[in-house]
């Protein structure tokens, strides 16, 4: 009673309209997060039927909210795609099981990659009956993830074959120390300090895939010698070329000359042979 007086004396006529200004004002306060949220959110019954999809998750699939409401995962989606998310959600729903997981989708928008949750929803009679998804949108930092995977391979390639060649010129020296014939010699330290300044020039080769990712790359065209390059590269591999007794024959026009950008001429050039050498038996 002094709780429904005071009420009463602070103005408001009918006590309850207190509570539902509450929820009205809760209620808003949920829209408007489920509106400007920057992840998609959409909720499903059993039948792959729309009830709720937020501006992102309607922005995502190439409309707005009122395009998908009532409209099925079948108006959406091909027919094969939309009854393997329909089963799908039909059995999260039936079990109440949550799940979290990554996905590729071609959608009229174009092709994306999200990382998805999914929880089923109680109604009113404490039962499952629909399914809330919330998708964000990772594409970028997918495409960010191959592009350093790529990296890394590129890397991991291009370093191991001057590696092997200085393990393998190391070795050699210091196993025949002093029984060297000079000529010899000279010719080991010289690959030796070749593949040092292939290192070297190797580092940068990582700064350059990088600018290929960024379209920032620029080619230095001029004239070359696609036999001194392929020569070159040859000296530098001989050791490895020797190990797995494997004769270089090289028939190429010396007077030869072609317009391009001769380190990426190089690097291309010592994928390939690197690659003959590698998978030779």
């Amino acid at each position: 009673y002094l709780l429904y007086k005071s009420i009463i004396q602070i103005g408001i006529k009918e006590p309850f309209n207190l509570l539902f200004r509450k929820i009205r004002r809760s209620e808003l306060e949920l829209k408007n997060i489920i509106k400007h949220s920057g992840a998609g959110i959409t909720m499903l019954d059993e039948n792959g039927t729309y009830l709720l999809v937020n501006e992102k998750a309607a922005n995502e699939l190439g409309g707005k909210p009122e395009d998908f409401i009532g409209k099925t995962l079948f108006d959406v989606f091909s027919k094969e795609l939309a009854e393997e998310y329909v089963n799908s959600n039909r059995e999260l729903i039936q079990n109440g099981i949550n799940r979290a997981y990554q996905r590729t989708i071609d959608l009229p928008t174009g092709k994306k990659t999200f990382w998805i949750t999914e929880q089923p929803l109680k109604d009113i009679d404490e039962k499952f009956s629909s399914l809330l998804s919330v998708t964000t949108n990772i594409t970028e930092r997918k495409k960010a993830e191959d592009k350093l995977s790529q990296l890394v391979s590129t890397v991991s390639h291009e370093l191991r074959t001057p590696i092997t060649v200085l393990l393998m010129s190391i070795d050699y020296l210091t196993k025949h120390k002093g029984k060297l014939e000079k000529d010899l010699e000279e010719k080991l330290m010289d690959g030796i300090t070749r593949n040092i300044h292939l290192l070297n020039e190797l580092a940068q080769d990582i700064l350059l895939v990088l600018r290929i990712d960024e379209n920032r790359l620029k080619l230095e065209w001029k004239e070359y010698s696609p036999s001194e390059i392929i020569n070159e590269i040859l000296y530098l591999l001989e050791p490895i070329g020797k190990e797995k007794n494997i004769r270089f024959e090289i028939n190429i026009d010396e007077s030869l000359h072609l317009k391009g950008d001769p380190k990426r001429v190089d690097q291309i050039f010592r994928i390939i042979i690197d690659n003959a050498i590698k998978y030779s038996i």
